[in-house]
């Protein structure tokens, strides 16, 4: 399948200067049926080429990203490796100071040194600033500006989206340019911004598709989640041998090396793909938390269940982890936006609701349970009935004014630097407010990265600390919240020695817990039976257990 394609640039509005750098891009493109409303600039005359679906062709497209956050860094990174330029925009003149010193604002394994390869041989171009000469030099732009939750109604806040739109309506030049919504945004945007930019465009000459296209990044592995995709997911093409699907075709070629991954759809599926898919996750790591609360219980191992049930083919073993909750700058946000979106069409969707609902209710119960752990009346009856949901009109209360915690991670998940939504935030602030003092160590996470989580907590004893060592120096209790290499690889005989009390809360099933009970601390993980050293008091395994569903309402103020 091919198509000819010649896009012209307008060079009325610019400057002479401007045109000198316009004129080196060579459009390659010129699709034959819509030769007819295209036009060459008298001043530079346009080359053709035929463009068949290839690797190779995609070399000759040049591309521009609104947004330099996750995604958008992300994607023009990786996107450069193949294309003729890469813009990449963004209007925080410091983050683009900082990028075109080679500064990479976020952790992501393989980036930085993709970034730096890619801008040192200009196929990669910051700016922040002089956004029409990339639209104008560009065959794609994507939009990939946030869609935080609207304050207090968890409804995606769509108002980048609109503006960035609006911004690229005035600068389209004549002839085609393929618009692509990279954002996660509720089914029906797409629609939106198609109108909003044919109502905004200051030519009959200007001709333009809008195409979703969502990203399916995960943090910790993005860069090679972009260069090997499970799909592609391309929403509004229109027919087989459209301008739009050709454009998309080629620009993925280097990537889709199988033609059943590269999914054609219309606008509200491609919308809803990118939703559904994220309730998915958030679900699965909801029943996940569930069932292993309940092997807490009956004395399974949540370990053995998940790893039977992952064999189905069906059910599939990733997402099986149970933990602190799940958190990130997607999963949280995008649930919440979903459940909205149904409402606005009189729809409930009371299971995802619940999950919503479930997941503030775990990381709540992680935290008390943590607290618990550190109290002298975790050996008393009335917390080991608090923790088998007897007595429910009972009302317990843990006292850990002054308690030392070391807590190990603090991102939301391994290999990010994203604290955005993170469970062991949470966690934290939980036990800040219950008096206790808290150090705290994450390998990507540095003391000024965390300021704004911690506003209200000014003044309060919070360190963020250098090493795990030092993090949990007198700590009685040691929590893992993040599931971190380098936290297997500890030194355990020394954490021994620099610990107050010898208790350990693995809250990601991270480590063995023979082998650390063999070191003499108590270790409690998430849906597996606790281990203690050969020596432990028995009554400490009152302790033993994660607060169920039943008696968290009793504590939930604490």
């Amino acid at each position: 399948m091919f198509a000819f394609l010649k896009i012209p640039l307008h060079f009325s509005k610019l400057s002479r200067n401007k045109q000198n750098v316009l004129v080196s891009r060579k459009c390659p493109l010129f699709v034959k049926h819509c030769a007819r409303n295209c036009f060459h600039s008298a001043r530079q005359p346009r080359k053709t080429l035929k463009l068949e679906a290839k690797e190779e062709q995609a070399s000759d497209i040049c591309v521009s990203f609104f947004g330099a956050g996750y995604v958008g860094l992300v994607s023009s990174v990786c996107l450069a490796d193949y294309c003729k330029k890469v813009y990449c925009l963004d209007t925080d003149k410091e983050k683009i100071s900082r990028l075109r010193n080679l500064e990479v604002p976020i952790y992501e394994p393989l980036l930085e040194e993709k970034l730096r390869r890619n801008y040192e041989s200009r196929r990669l171009i910051f700016l922040s600033e002089d956004f029409e000469l990339a639209v104008r030099e560009s065959h794609i732009v994507f939009i990939a500006v946030g869609t935080p939750s609207r304050r207090g109604d968890g409804h995606a806040d769509l108002s980048y989206v609109f503006s960035v739109a609006e911004s690229i309506a005035e600068m389209l030049p004549s002839g085609y340019t393929l618009i692509v919504i990279k954002s996660t945004v509720p089914i029906g945007t797409c629609s939106k911004v198609q109108e909003l930019i044919k109502a905004k465009t200051k030519s009959s000459k200007v001709q333009f598709d809008v195409v979703s296209n969502p990203e399916f990044l995960r943090q910790g592995s993005a860069v090679d989640n972009f260069l090997h995709p499970d799909r592609v997911v391309i929403g509004g093409c229109g027919p087989m041998k459209s301008l739009s699907r050709t454009l998309m075709e080629t620009l993925y070629s280097p990537f889709v090396k199988d033609k059943e991954t590269l999914l054609f759809t219309s606008w509200e599926e491609a919308e809803m793909i990118k939703y559904a898919s994220n309730a998915f996750l958030a679900t699965k790591i909801q029943f996940t938390n569930e069932i292993a609360d309940f092997c807490q219980l009956v004395n399974a191992n949540i370990s053995v269940v998940t790893r039977a049930i992952g064999l189905d083919e069906r059910i599939g073993h990733h997402y099986l982890q149970p933990g602190p909750g799940f958190g990130g700058s997607c999963l949280p946000k995008d649930i919440r936006a979903l459940v909205r979106s149904a409402q606005e069409y009189n729809y409930s969707m009371r299971l995802l609701e619940s999950v919503i609902e479930g997941n503030e209710v775990r990381k709540r119960r992680i935290a008390q349970w943590i607290a618990s752990l550190a109290s002298e009346s975790c050996i008393e009856e009335d917390l080991g009935t608090f923790l088998h949901g007897h007595h429910t009109t009972h009302t317990t209360t843990v006292n850990i004014y002054g308690k030392k915690f070391g807590i190990l991670g603090l991102t939301f998940k391994a290999n990010t630097d994203d604290l955005r939504d993170s469970p062991a935030i949470f966690v934290v602030q939980e036990l800040l407010s219950l008096g206790a003092r808290v150090s705290v160590y994450d390998p990507q996470v540095k003391a000024e990265s965390v300021t704004k989580y911690f506003a209200a907590f000014q003044g309060f004893p919070l360190d963020i600390c250098d090493d795990s060592y030092t993090a949990c120096q007198e700590a009685e209790v040691i929590a893992i919240l993040t599931e971190w290499e380098e936290f297997r690889d500890l030194d355990w005989n020394r954490l021994h020695e620099v610990v107050s009390r010898h208790v350990i809360v693995d809250t990601r099933n991270l480590l063995e817990p023979d082998v650390i009970s063999d070191k003499g601390f108590r270790y409690y993980s998430v849906g597996r039976p606790p281990y203690f050293p050969k020596n432990i008091d028995k009554q400490a395994k009152n302790c033993e257990m994660l607060p169920t569903q039943n008696n968290f309402q009793q504590s939930k103020n604490l």
